[in-house]
């Protein structure tokens, strides 16, 4: 990850304090990832020092040679350019366990007596996680990521069966007595219960309309298996957070931790991939009722400790997302001023765009994969991942402003914005969105411009 700092600052605008260095020249590739130059193995180091892996592997080596490096104390400091050497590590499936090196750093971490979660970005799990989770150790990681999951092993068996205990009464507290909606619209009630206040008919009725339009380039989101879990947790979110109910964009933050949870009973890229026909008989194959308990019980409970560092994104007026759809256009004009200049000419309003990067966190914007290695970083931030998310979005407007200025028309920008999810965004684009968006807020925060 530090080299691509390297990179990123390169490309920043000239005259900002200080020379800027020259690209460097890399030697070799990582050997944990095979992902430089053609893999692994390169030619020795030029100047006996070594970067991180861009991938976040850590421990890798990437050999650097830097060219005309004339950057100021600070600057170096502020990005974090210090190269570091390390014993070159086995690569991608050596060993007898046949884990690569990344799995095994995170098993010795989860599987420890008591975890070193990290109080920052800077420590423990926090710190590995940050450059990405491996899709097996996800699950937990997350769990303990998000303090729904004990850090002590010997505790977590008995405190998850609680907290799924718990969703299991609320399921038949709020949602078995509440009666059902019908295809054709209609509400049937069981026999004996009252009908619920109104507020609460239209909020089931909402998420029922909202459920079926979540990731319907999914078939496995199509399902009739998935979306009943989906209205299940959604619904009783909102009756247990009525300061804010339900409100839409809260269905896609479900999904991230929906898909990875069930990612531990079966194999997601072939549900994934398989025809809406199919998916509900790999679900059913695959999930007992326990199974799909502990699912619907994880997503909720994980879905309600990130809702905490968000609340008020979605009370009314949603002031949380103004404040950082303002704090977004602030970012960008320190940036990009020429950018931002451009939107005011076409009356492009950040309002008319960002109010849905901030509800619903980019998932609508990014493929399902990169949604959930975009939330790794995330969760490894802990309560500042909004401040972050900001900066992300300002880097996802920067990757993009040459086609951005090259529109006159509002329309057509909207048109454009509102359709990044069918351009061709690969995991190389994010990662280097992440990076960017480290680079300028620790910047803005050595100058004083942070907002934490």
């Amino acid at each position: 990850l530090k080299l691509q700092f390297l990179y990123l600052i390169e490309q920043a605008p000239a005259g900002r304090g200080g020379a800027w260095p020259s690209t460097p020249v890399l030697y070799g590739g990582c050997p944990a990832c095979d992902d430089m130059n053609g893999g692994a193995g390169g030619a020795p180091p030029r100047d006996g020092k070594a970067a991180w892996c861009p991938r976040g592997f850590p421990g890798s080596i990437v050999h650097v040679k830097r060219e005309a490096v004339d950057v100021r104390t600070s600057r170096a400091k502020s990005v974090n350019l210090l190269t570091r050497g390390s014993p070159t590590y086995p690569r991608r499936g050596d060993g007898q366990d046949g884990r690569t090196v990344r799995e095994r750093e995170f098993a010795k971490l989860i599987e420890a007596a008591s975890t070193d979660v990290g109080g920052s970005r800077d420590d423990g799990l926090r710190k590995l996680a940050w450059g990405g989770v491996p899709n097996v150790h996800r699950p937990d990681a997350w769990r303990l990521l998000l303090h729904y999951m004990p850090a002590e092993r010997d505790r977590r068996h008995k405190e998850l069966e609680r907290k799924r205990r718990e969703y299991r009464d609320s399921v038949r507290r709020y949602y078995e007595t509440a009666g059902m909606i019908l295809e054709d619209g209609s509400y049937h009630l069981p026999e004996g219960a009252s009908a619920p206040p109104e507020q609460e008919l239209k909020m089931r009725h909402q998420i029922h309309i909202d459920v079926p339009r979540t990731l319907r380039e999914y078939g496995a989101f199509r399902s009739q298996f998935v979306q009943a879990s989906m209205e299940r947790l959604l619904y009783i979110w909102a009756i247990r957070h009525p300061a804010s109910g339900y409100v839409q964009g809260i269905n896609d933050l479900s999904t991230p931790f929906f898909i990875v949870f069930l990612s531990e009973h079966l194999d997601i890229e072939t549900l994934l991939s398989a025809p809406e026909a199919e998916c509900d008989m790999i679900l059913s194959e695959n999930l007992d009722d326990d199974a799909r308990l502990s699912v619907e019980a994880d997503t909720y409970w994980c879905l309600t400790n990130l809702l905490r560092h968000i609340q008020d994104n979605y009370t009314f007026a949603q002031p949380g997302v103004q404040r950082m759809v303002a704090r977004l256009e602030e970012v960008l004009t320190r940036y990009e001023p020429p950018l931002v200049a451009h939107f005011a000419a076409v009356d492009f309003g950040f309002l008319t765009f960002a109010v849905r990067w901030m509800n619903c966190l980019l998932t609508r914007e990014l493929p399902l994969n990169l949604t959930i290695r975009l939330w790794d970083t995330y969760l490894a931030e802990g309560d500042g991942f909004p401040s972050l998310h900001v900066y992300v979005c300002t880097a996802l407007l920067i990757h993009w402003k040459d086609t951005l200025l090259g529109m006159n028309e509002m329309a057509d920008m909207m048109v454009f914005i509102q359709s990044l999810n069918k351009r061709h965004v690969f995991l190389k684009d994010l990662e280097k969105w992440i990076s960017l968006a480290y680079v300028m807020q620790h910047q803005d925060r050595l100058k004083g411009e942070g907002d934490e």
